[in-house]
């Protein structure tokens, strides 16, 4: 072990390992007490570095059987072994014989040895042994036996550089490779472990997340879309914009691993909803019959309101993260916004292109998909609209406050080495043996007690100093949860200091600094921990609050579980301020966008009451939730969710120009519904995909939030949404700038037509193409019904709300005119080999496909390729 701690120590990037070894093979013989100068102990003894390790074990273990009256100095002791030789049999332990067959006499030359040499230090009649207590409990703290004998090693390594740098984590690969090599079986613990273990599960966990992400999105398209071209085709430009994303993190000095391990699934996730919008209202604008060309210049149109404040909203809610004190909050933030930013880029300049040049490809790889009009779903949110807007608003109220009664952790041991992770099982292995490895440590500055300025202690100064770290250890060792306390003003009063090495020495003295080590019997962080903590904090105030006065200087309290107690206090703070700051840039882009003051109130209550019922749902099933994931989800998902809102209240919008509030809302609803379920269905399963592929806590909790989130978000903007839409249809017209030229009077509005998803063909197209009586049949029926559409006798209502200023505002046809049956492609003007488009059998009325099913048999001839009219 000896030997392997120093090829260890060559390992680039470490800095020191601390193990006995360094307590009894170090140079501590003074100048001058033997030839040669100053010498190594295993040199001294003749006994190899291992085999001098175990007998000074079993050396202490043989004092400690001494009863401590007979341990007041050296001679004492000798003369009690002396006179009882059984303790010197007991302790030449019989477990060394077969690695070494002379082992018991050679402990006995050993402590003969050890008995003349420490009668060559002055000190050594002066040696208070009643405390061989300590340094056996700091033998005990790296070599321990368990029930079947076996020993174990427990060796401290310091690295040079900080626990997140490459350089540490390329020397843990190192160190584990070596030992492996060796064929020694480790449990690395630690931070820089619990770094080293998350950054290389969560670079393997990424791609596994990413593909699965990427399945169930292609499902999900292949189900909502009506094309399988379709579904690749709305892949491309995600693919594209997060490449670029990923691609540009090259000019940040660093990202974190967990931005790392979640942003691409994120961003796909968060973002895909502005591909499916801009194509879904290009298949409805051509379902209006217009060009390829005019329908994607009205989608885009009309799709960069809707698509610019969902992507804005979603942006402010990642800037809000950047306002956090915590490091990751503004490390995700930019990453995130990037992605968002590139999404919406490659939605408006590469999408349209890829739809253009692929329409063809989209037709001919058409499929049945489902009905998406949520015709009778919306027809019953009417007819319950008095009840269900309260119960609704209940169950917001409810979650809002047992969200914030969850119990939160904040520590790194909970955010990265929860239950069932590699690090946990490590932990648990290394303190089975050796018990809990809660460090904590107080550092004392020499200048509390410079009183000249001269930057150094005089005889009178460190005295002073030392009895109070003295006094200061005697208080600590007395509270309830501290295992143990070490300070080297202690070893050096029972004249300790003297068979110790400088490497030892300097655990505990540093330049400007000494250290008191406590080793804390309480896990990381708890209720438990938080109190003792406090003490601990209260304790030094006491003690030190005169020097903290006189000098302004302050002790610091470091350590896993004082850090997580300052952790929590920031990110308790920063949620806070995230929060409204979401909310308020998010209130304010809505507001910008629909130039109204009621409809952001109504957008974000919505939204963030169904994030409020989504977090509240830990605590329900009592368990614990990082409180770092908590508060990034909640940002996310009011910048993600909103989206659904925003497209839900522009079809709103759009058409109570011409229709009633009840009308508009179920048009709404329908031509929303595809978007949403698509858009929604994939926020979900892709946070689904990374809690099933995760083995960090943290990430697990972004996983499960958004999986719950996207499901509530989608039902609280489809239940709760139009009904307030509804419910406030006449205040929102009345705060909104030019409300009543941009919302008809509902009294005034004439009768709306049927709820239809117009842009989604139910039925797969024929393969065959029509003959040619085939099409001058549908055009001659084609032409009837619209002329016994026209005919149709409406009571005639005087509309002072809608005015004709220009000739160009006659462009589109009227509501009755888009339920008649379209022409075939190629007989519109400027148009070629495009036969009858696949809607034709949806709109057309029954009785003319019966017609032509009787008067063109089945044999009649295709039409060639190249036959035009």
């Amino acid at each position: 072990m000896v030997d392997m701690n120093q090829d260890l120590e060559k390992i680039s990037g470490v800095s020191n390992m601390m193990w006995i070894d360094d307590l009894f093979l170090s140079d501590i013989i003074p100048e001058g007490t033997l030839p040669g100068g100053q010498r190594n102990l295993s040199d001294v003894f003749g006994i190899p570095g291992d085999k001098l390790v175990v007998m000074v074990i079993d050396l202490l273990d043989m004092i400690m059987d001494i009863p401590i009256e007979s341990r007041t100095s050296i001679d004492s002791m000798k003369s009690y072994i002396d006179t009882n030789k059984t303790v010197l049999n007991k302790n030449s332990g019989t477990e060394y014989t077969k690695k070494w067959p002379e082992y018991d006499k050679e402990y006995k030359q050993f402590y003969n040895t050890a008995i003349i040499m420490l009668g060559l230090f002055p000190e050594a009649n002066s040696f208070d042994l009643t405390q061989i207590d300590m340094i056996a409990s700091q033998i005990d703290g790296f070599y321990k036996r368990d029930q079947n004998n076996f020993g174990y090693a427990l060796v401290q390594i310091s690295f040079e550089n900080s626990d997140y740098d490459k350089k540490t984590l390329t020397a843990i690969d190192e160190i584990q490779e070596f030992m492996e090599g060796k064929g020694y079986k480790i449990s690395l613990v630690g931070n820089a472990a619990i770094t080293h273990n998350s950054v290389s599960v969560m670079s393997s966990e990424t791609t596994s997340a990413m593909v699965i992400a990427v399945l169930i999105v292609l499902a999900v398209l292949l189900l909502t879309t009506s094309s399988y071209w379709e579904s690749i085709l709305l892949l491309i430009p995600m693919g594209v914009s997060i490449l670029i994303n990923m691609g540009s993190n090259l000019i940040m000095p660093q990202i974190s691993y967990m931005t790392n391990s979640i942003a691409s699934v994120l961003q796909l996730a968060l973002t895909m909803d502005y591909s499916i919008y801009l194509l879904n209202r290009f298949k409805q604008e051509k379902a209006r019959g217009l060009s390829s060309n005019e329908a994607m210049a009205e989608a885009m149109a009309h799709g960069a309101k809707a698509i610019s404040s969902a992507s804005l909203t979603t942006i402010a809610s990642f800037v809000a993260l950047m306002f956090m004190s915590y490091r990751l909050g503004l490390d995700m933030g930019i990453v995130l916004a990037k992605g968002v930013v590139f999404s919406m880029v490659s939605v408006f300049f590469l999408l349209p292109v890829l739809t253009l040049y692929t329409e063809k490809l989209i037709s001919k790889t058409a499929h049945k998909t489902f009905n998406l009009s949520f015709r009778k779903f919306s027809g019953k949110l009417l007819k319950h609209r008095v009840w269900m807007p309260v119960f609704l608003i209940a169950l917001l109220a409810i979650g809002a406050v047992f969200q914030a009664q969850n119990l939160f952790t904040y520590g790194q041991e909970a955010s990265m080495g929860g239950d069932g992770t590699p690090i946990a099982t490590s932990r648990d292995e290394v303190e089975g043996i050796f018990g809990r490895q809660n460090q904590a440590l107080v550092l004392l500055n020499y200048a509390m007690f410079d009183t000249d300025g001269d930057n150094s202690l005089d005889e009178i100064e460190k005295a002073a100093f030392n009895e109070r770290e003295i006094q200061l250890s005697e208080r600590l060792i007395q509270i309830p949860g501290i295992k143990s306390v070490q300070c080297w003003a202690t070893i050096e009063s029972a004249g300790a200091s003297a068979i110790l090495p400088d490497s030892y020495a300097a655990q505990f003295k540093g330049q400007d600094s000494s250290r008191v080590i406590l080793f804390l019997d309480v896990p990381e962080e708890g209720v438990e921990t938080t109190e003792l903590v406090m003490q601990i904090n209260s304790t030094i105030e006491e003690i030190y609050q005169d020097r903290i006065d006189l000098t302004g200087i302050r002790p610091y309290h470091i350590g896993n579980s004082a850090a997580t107690l300052v952790i929590k206090t920031l990110v308790t703070k920063d949620y806070d301020i995230i929060t409204y700051i979401s909310l308020a840039l998010v209130a304010l882009i809505i507001l910008i966008a629909f130039k109204s003051l009621l409809l952001p109130i109504i957008l974000v209550v919505t939204i963030q009451g169904a994030i409020y019922v989504n977090m509240a749902v830990p605590y329900f099933q009592q368990e614990p939730i990082v409180f770092v994931g908590y508060m990034l989800v909640s940002a996310i998902l009011l910048g993600a969710t909103i989206d659904y809102a925003i497209v839900v209240t522009s079809h709103y919008m759009e058409h109570r120009q011409n229709m009633n509030k009840y009308n508009a809302m179920q048009h709404a609803l329908a031509d929303s519904a595809r978007t949403l379920m698509t858009s929604g269905g994939i926020l979900t399963f892709s946070g689904l995909a990374l809690a099933m592929t995760t083995s960090s806590p943290a990430t697990a909790v972004f996983g499960n939030a958004i999986f719950r989130g996207g499901i509530l978000s989608f039902a609280f903007v489809i239940t709760l949404l139009p009904q307030l839409l509804v419910i406030f249809d006449s205040a929102i017209r009345a705060t909104t700038f030019r409300g009543k030229k941009l919302m008809m009077d509902n009294r005034l509005c004439s009768l709306a037509p049927d709820v239809v998803e117009k842009s989604i063909t139910l039925k797969a197209p024929k393969k065959k193409r029509p003959s040619q009586l085939e099409r001058e049949q549908e055009i001659i029926d084609a032409i009837i019904a619209g002329i016994e559409s026209h005919n149709i006798e409406e009571p005639t209502t005087f509309n002072p709300g809608i005015t004709i200023e220009k000739k160009e505002d006659i462009k589109e046809l009227t509501d009755f005119m888009e339920e008649t049956v379209p022409l075939y492609e190629e007989d519109i003007p400027q148009k070629k080999k495009n036969y009858f488009p696949k809607e034709m059998d949806e709109f057309s009325p029954p009785e003319t496909r019966k017609r032509i099913r009787k008067k063109i048999p089945e044999s009649e001839p295709e039409i060639p390729e190249d036959n035009e009219e």
